[in-house]
């Protein structure tokens, strides 16, 4: 069958069409695997860094630097000032998010360290809106008799394996009387930062594909979004719930060097050397949990039930009651803000792109974390205190303005 002119030109048309977009995805995988190549995502990578002074919006390369602990594996730089995702940044001397503090206990002091990750360490936002700068101011008003100091050693990436070991290896130095952990849903599995860099030679992955199903995938879309941002994962890296949450993690994504951080074998192990280090050095344990999405339990009616239920049932509850640590759950209050305003979890935001809380939730975790410390006799003038806690909490409570 004879084809027309006008069909010929037509398939012409179509194959040049087809054929070029062949050619524009073919050219952007092969740029998506050179600016893979050259993208920092490994501590090796990291080590040979070069910080550029002039750079103001910081990237994490910026503020890490390699440890040779290898259960610590990277530090914050100190010194280090900037702007990280959107909020101003200065690392002191001490290599903290914080101000400069004498390591020797000043007299009349109560100390209370804080180890987290970017939860902790107020990722996204101002340093003097972060919980362990909220919960110092609240102990320090009406405290003529005690002065409190609480130090923030939390690094964006810990996992509670790291976070044990930097209280042993530098923040007992500090003499806490009181120690904080805020535990986040991926602290048995390796940082993102350490995970294992693709094989770029490999044909039987098409980078391009992957990253933007990451980009456009529920669940974590927005976090995935922020971390890229920042050079903390890498197109390729598809962080799904079972990633960030899974007890058993995908021992392939994690370089043998770093799987004794790993696991649920791993997490418990840190746990039996905190519960040792407590014992020894006298500070309770107050391991805290908050939570990023709270929309399943807002609408429901038998919410509070079911939550019960639930942390009762929730592995990590059952182990740290059992190493005998003061469990601080966030859930209720937060929730009770969130239905006292009509507002959805969307509000503790730092941002619609991420999740990290907001200034309203690392005051709500403060408010939590004061009331247990006061509840359970954990603070010198706890008894002082009481008698005004529940019209205190109230009113801070309602002080918390809604995000706009």
């Amino acid at each position: 069958m004879k084809l027309s002119p006008q069909v010929k030109r037509s398939i012409q048309n179509i194959s040049l069409c087809v054929g070029s977009l062949i050619l524009i995805l073919f050219v952007l995988e092969i740029g998506m695997r050179v600016y893979l190549s050259w993208k920092i995502g490994s501590m090796g990578a990291l080590a040979a860094y070069k910080f550029n002074p002039r750079r103001k919006n910081l990237i994490l390369a910026d503020i890490f630097q390699t440890h040779l602990n290898k259960r610590i594996v990277y530090e914050l730089v100190p010194n280090r000032e900037g702007q990280l995702v959107g909020a101003p940044l200065k690392i002191n001397s001490q290599g903290l998010r914080d101000r400069d503090y004498a390591v020797k206990k000043p007299a009349g002091t109560f100390r209370i360290i804080g180890l987290g990750d970017s939860l902790l360490f107020g990722w996204g936002v101002p340093v003097e809106v972060t919980t362990l700068k909220a919960l110092e101011r609240l102990l320090n008003e009406g405290s003529p008799r005690v002065r409190y100091e609480v130090i923030n050693f939390s690094v964006p990436g810990y996992n509670t394996v790291m976070e044990v070991e930097t209280l042993k290896r530098k923040a007992l130095a500090y003499e806490p009387d009181a120690v904080i952990i805020l535990f986040c849903g991926n602290d048995i599995n390796v940082p993102a930062f350490l995970q294992k860099r693709p094989n770029l030679l490999s044909l039987g992955r098409c980078y391009l594909l992957e990253w933007v199903a990451a980009a456009t995938s529920g669940g974590n879309q927005a976090l995935v979004k922020t971390l890229y941002e920042v050079q903390l994962i890498q197109p390729g890296d598809i962080f799904t719930e079972r990633d960030l949450m899974s007890l058993t993690p995908d021992s392939r994504r994690v370089p043998p060097a770093y799987r004794h951080l790993v696991g649920l074998k791993n997490y418990t192990k840190a746990l039996e050397e905190l519960q040792r280090l407590a014992k020894n050095h006298g500070f309770p344990v107050l391991m805290t949990f908050t939570w990023g999405d709270l929309e399943e339990w807002l609408d429901d009616k038998n919410a509070d039930a079911l939550i019960e239920q639930y942390l009762e049932d929730w592995p990590f509850y059952r182990i740290n009651y059992r190493f005998g640590f003061h469990v601080v759950d966030t859930l209720q209050d937060q929730l009770a803000y969130l239905r006292r305003h009509g507002l959805r979890s969307q509000a503790f935001r730092v941002s619609e792109n991420d999740p990290h809380p907001n200034r309203v939730q690392h005051h709500l975790i403060a408010l939590t974390l004061y009331r247990t410390l006061v509840e359970q006799d954990l603070i010198p003038d706890a008894e002082q205190r009481k008698p005004r806690l529940a019209a205190q909490l109230e009113r801070l409570q309602n002080s918390i303005a809604p995000p706009q």
